[in-house]
């Protein structure tokens, strides 16, 4: 028997298991109905144990790529998926860098196809007034922002070109010179204004004939088959499909070696200056999810991969960056081999790895001030050398510990169900009950005086607005939408703001009580009270997770109503395009100022209200599981 089947039986048995305990609990809890703390206690087991039963009962898992655009999370997917050419080619890389228009998930299914979910017509509408926009602007010889030259993103053009058949060609003269035509600048104009030119491309794109959102598979190459059908759909140069928000590639076998297990790999759009996404920020609040997030060799962990991390840590995910995520560090071209230790020049590339590895824990603990035991795992892929199986493995097994925490909670639940129902008349466990108690009780009283420090969360939205990682073309992007764009959300600014406020309210409260339970758990005299205080810390953590995405929520809700429908506030803002350099700042002046006309002092004082009552419930809940007798 492999190790995989082994975790997997090992899983079998806790199923059966949690059934037998929920009968226990439930027996138990019409027992002991009039002790209300051993009564709360049984309903957190229950919970605890309903929770990780539903996790087991499917083996459906997501693997998400992130990282910096160009960066090889695509080669990455298709090494580990075998959906390379004989040549070394891709399937679903149509170029170098900037070639993924949208995210795309690749999944088992009954049969090989490719499902297309479309954008709306008005969302394809506003892609194509972009790039008028753009056109404009280019015709007259301007620029948008600190003089940086007009832009929009350069898959975006590439399939708005293509769709309305107008593409920018190079062509090379005899004498070798290179000479670059623009189609779609020639007939802007020929015909004379952007009115006139946007009408063109309406007809042109000719979207009540693009309704294909499915293409299946036609019994030959599937690698073949997939490359030129994916290109075609990425690069908008198939007559049929529409733009798409997100593609689907289904292949009839499983994607991983691992038969047991249905997982799903997602190709995330590249990083591109703003880290703070919502797309991004959701595989990572997945507990099914396992996030790769990739880097280069030699910058490994980029600064981009940096600040994605240290917005993690600010939003109260460190727990899923230590147990979820794995930094995936891409070599090639020998980078391994031609490192540089303290001694000189590596022996191998296995020494180069080492190095490396040790490099890139300095720059977690010293930048990002993780300890050892909260970094995530590191691994190293180089397409050029088949490391494509080494990866796949540790990502399955990383899979499988997410689900091995699960069984270990069961176990845990039974333990402790045990103790209830065995050993709570004894003195030994009466006494280790009662030191925990009096030690959650004392930190009880101290956390009712924490106070919720929220308040101008619209700062957030209007300083990221003016930062060089933001590009001027995804805050364009976003005005034209009233303030809805992935790389740059305005709604979503302010909830990622609210959930960092909450975070940093009680945090620290958070982690003292973690502190204490964990030092309780190391403590022999108290090993009674060891699988209550393991099902308490799960609580603690699933709760927290809950109240900062309240407070997120209620960050989010609290302005997007008003906002996005002040239209006059819109038309201002939208007529900033093209006044020259310093557009970003003018947006977020315009931003600020709306804020200051709709009373944020009172906006926040709601919130801030709603997450203290919030986080007094949850100490309230944590304290209706103390022992009597202890000032509870």
């Amino acid at each position: 028997m492999n190790t995989n089947q082994a975790a997997f039986e090992r899983e079998t048995k806790a199923l059966q298991q949690a059934v037998s305990l929920a009968r226990e609990i439930a027996a138990l809890e019409v027992e002991l109905k009039e002790n209300q703390p051993l009564l709360n206690q049984l309903k957190l087991l229950r919970a605890n144990l309903r929770s990780s039963r539903e996790f087991l009962l499917t083996k459906d898992h997501i693997i998400a790529f992130i990282g910096s655009i160009g960066v090889g999370k695509t080669t990455a997917i298709c090494g580990i998926l075998g959906l390379v050419d004989e040549k070394g080619g891709t399937a679903l890389s149509t170029a170098s860098g900037r070639t993924t228009l949208c995210e795309v998930e690749v999944r088992k299914g009954d049969k090989t196809r490719i499902l297309i979910s479309p954008c709306s017509p008005d969302e394809t509408r506003s892609y194509l007034r972009d790039f008028v926009d753009v056109l404009r602007m280019r015709h007259e010889g301007r620029a948008d922002d600190d003089n940086d030259p007009v832009s929009m993103s350069s898959e975006v053009e590439r399939c708005v070109r293509n769709m309305i058949g107008l593409p920018a060609r190079t062509t090379k003269a005899p004498d070798g010179t290179t000479k670059r035509t623009d189609e779609a600048l020639d007939l802007y104009k020929q015909l004379g204004n952007p009115t006139a030119f946007l009408e063109e491309t309406f007809k042109r794109i000719n979207l009540n004939n693009r309704d294909t959102t499915e293409l299946v598979f036609d019994g030959k190459d599937e690698t073949a088959w997939i490359k030129d059908h994916f290109g075609q759909i990425n690069l908008g140069k198939h007559p049929k499909t529409p733009m798409p928000q997100r593609i689907v590639i289904e292949l009839a076998r499983p994607l991983v070696s691992e038969p047991e297990l249905s997982i799903s790999l997602i190709d995330t759009k590249g990083l591109d200056g703003n880290v703070e996404r919502e797309d991004i920020d959701r595989q990572f609040r997945n507990a099914r999810a396992v996030c790769v997030v990739c880097s280069k060799f030699n910058d490994a962990p980029e600064q981009a991969v940096q600040d994605l991390l240290k917005h993690l840590l600010e939003s109260g995910l460190g727990q899923q960056v230590t147990q979820q995520t794995q930094l995936l560090v891409l070599d090639r071209n020998d980078e391994a081999e031609n490192m540089l230790s303290e001694e000189g020049p590596v022996a191998s590339a296995d020494e180069g790895r080492a190095v490396r590895q040790n490099q890139i824990q300095d720059t977690l603990r010293t930048r990002l001030k993780l300890s050892d035991q909260h970094f995530p795992q590191i691994h190293f892929f180089d397409a050029k050398t088949n490391d494509a199986k080494s990866t796949e493995h540790s990502l399955v097994q990383l899979v499988l510990s997410l689900r091995k925490r699960r069984v270990d909670q069961i176990n845990e639940i039974a333990a402790a169900v045990e103790e209830i129902s065995k050993h709570r008349e004894k003195a030994q466990a009466k006494a280790a009950f009662e030191i925990v108690s009096r030690a959650i009780h004392s930190w009880a009283q101290a956390s009712h005086q924490r106070l919720a420090e929220i308040h101008s969360i619209y700062k957030s939205l209007v300083d990221d607005m003016t930062t060089k990682e933001v590009y001027a073309s995804s805050i364009r992007a976003s005005v034209n939408r009233q303030g809805y764009w992935g790389n740059f959300d305005f709604y979503y600014k302010l909830a990622v703001a609210a959930r960092k406020k909450s975070v940093t309210s009680f945090g620290e409260a958070v982690n003292e009580i973690q502190l204490v339970l964990a030092n309780f758990e190391r403590q022999q005299e108290l090993k009674a009270a060891h699988p209550f205080i393991r099902q308490l810390l799960h609580a603690v953590n699933e709760r927290m997770e809950h109240l900062y995405d309240a407070a997120a929520s209620m960050g989010r809700n609290a302005y997007e109503g008003t906002m996005k429908i002040d239209q006059p506030f819109w038309g201002d803002q939208q007529s900033e395009w093209g006044r020259g350099p310093g557009y970003k700042d003018r947006i977020a002046r315009g931003t600020e100022g709306w804020f200051h006309h709709h009373s944020p002092a009172t906006t926040d004082t709601q919130i801030q209200q709603q997450v203290m009552k919030g986080w007094n419930e949850l100490i309230t809940t944590v304290e209706s599981l103390l022992v009597k007798g202890t000032g509870a």
